[in-house]
């Protein structure tokens, strides 16, 4: 009976979309075939995508700089509480391939945390949280990993991310946690 609902809150919540025309073509979740786990797998093609190119691209040596990708979660403080009707925000994952040009990255961290600022909202870097997925071969030293910041404050970087709500690591595996169940 759950699972019916669902469906039917599903279909309701779409049709309210299209017809407000609120919906996000890149949108993942609360969207026919493009739920969570479509988004984990266009991450897993894109990054395979990425590992085949820097092979074919860039000799032994040079791989380290270029096999990796950067996956960015922001979180906007207060979305739910503060957003009025007439404002969509929704929850971004970022993703960047390749060590070559990390300003690049930050150039969009910049603009996305001034359109959210224009809107009265604030991203919180202590929420947000980056994830580097190395490649295999050789390892780039901590320091050599491209590190970001939101209204000058660094995002954390974490070995696992919750890729939406999918805990991955940065090796691209599912991260299993014990779940206890009960009272102490």
């Amino acid at each position: 009976m759950a699972a019916y609902l669902e469906i039917i809150a599903l279909n309701r919540l779409e049709f309210a979309l299209e017809t407000n025309r609120l919906r996000d073509p890149n949108q993942y979740g609360f969207t026919r075939n493009r739920g969570r786990h479509d988004l984990i797998a266009r991450l897993i093609s894109g990054l395979a995508d990425h590992r085949t190119s820097v092979i074919l691209k860039h000799s032994d040596k040079a791989r380290a700089a270029h096999n990796l990708t950067t996956v960015i979660g922001l979180d906007v403080a207060g979305a739910f509480d503060n957003i009025g009707q007439d404002c969509v925000i929704k929850a971004r994952k970022i993703i960047s391939h390749g060590n070559e040009q990390p300003e690049k990255t930050q150039n969009l961290l910049n603009q996305i945390d001034n359109f959210i600022r224009s809107k009265g909202l604030e991203i919180s870097a202590e929420k947000s949280e980056l994830m580097h997925i190395i490649g295999p071969g050789r390892r780039p030293k901590p320091g050599d990993l491209p590190s970001y910041r939101i209204g000058g404050r660094p995002i954390d970087r974490k070995d696992y991310m919750k890729i939406p709500g999918i805990p991955i690591d940065r090796y691209m595996q599912l991260r299993i946690e014990a779940r206890t169940h009960g009272t102490n």
